[in-house]
């Protein structure tokens, strides 16, 4: 990737990022005490926005293997995010909410488990009578401790139109997010065969920044998209996040 294309990326990062912000402070945007799809999904649009940022610094410093991993965390953001609105906005809200309580006995049964690091755990110590008491009341409603949804993460994707992301996206970065020996390869800049040695580098490289930033800029739009439609805000921003998404890929069709 040559200079030209890195300062595209990161203008693109730049319009994504001043256009959510402009979006979010709308000031017609309206949510009621009970109406708690709007308030999540508000939610998890701050959140995709914050890592769009964060993304933004990483790609500037030609750190994309890094920002790649936040992008995954983005897909999951989106997935959450779109499953909700899907399916029943107040059942799915209200199971993600109650989830909590299952995240919350986690950390109380690690606290406990691990006494001498109480310091670390005072909050949960704390209430713990009332995260057991909380427990009990949800506890049958997730039978899969690990999944707010009660489906696996592929599942959702699948069901919300993200299955191509789940299988590619989310999977290649879960390989540089685990440091598996694919990812790893990734730091290595060749052979020095007259020495038999093997040469490796780190520090910024130019390597997934474009996917990076490409990546995050879809996920962020996405969910502007989403954010836009549910919140039922002006044309206009509908009109100019649909130009942008056009300059965005005039870019790739010319790399």
């Amino acid at each position: 990737m040559d200079k030209n294309q890195h300062k595209i990326i990161v203008r693109h990062l730049k319009w994504v990022d001043k256009f959510a912000y402009e979006v979010m402070s709308d000031s017609s945007i309206r949510i009621g005490k009970k109406d708690h799809g709007k308030a999540l999904l508000f939610l998890q649009v701050t959140k995709l926005h914050t890592s769009t940022e964060a993304v933004l610094e990483l790609v500037k410093k030609g750190y994309g293997m890094d920002a790649m991993i936040i992008a995954r965390s983005m897909l999951n953001n989106l997935i959450s995010c779109k499953w909700i609105i899907d399916s029943k906005p107040k059942t799915g809200a209200k199971r993600f909410i109650q989830y909590n309580t299952v995240l919350r006995k986690r950390f109380l049964d690690i606290a406990l488990k691990y006494p001498e690091q109480k310091g670390h755990f005072l909050k949960v110590l704390t209430d713990e009578k009332e995260i057991n008491s909380s427990y009990k009341k949800i506890e049958r409603r997730f039978s899969d401790k690990y999944s707010w949804s009660g489906k696996k993460i592929w599942k959702m994707a699948e069901d919300v139109g993200l299955k191509w992301d789940y299988d590619f996206i989310y999977n290649l970065a879960s390989s540089l997010e685990h440091s598996d020996i694919n990812s790893l390869n990734e730091y290595l800049a060749g052979i020095d065969h007259a020495n038999k040695l093997f040469v490796f580098k780190g520090g910024p490289t130019s390597r997934y920044v474009m996917e990076s930033g490409i990546t995050s800029i879809k996920y962020m739009g996405e969910g502007l998209e989403l954010f836009i439609k549910i919140f039922k805000l002006n044309k206009n921003c509908q009109k100019r996040l649909l130009g942008f998404a056009s300059r965005v890929s005039a870019t790739l069709k010319k790399d």
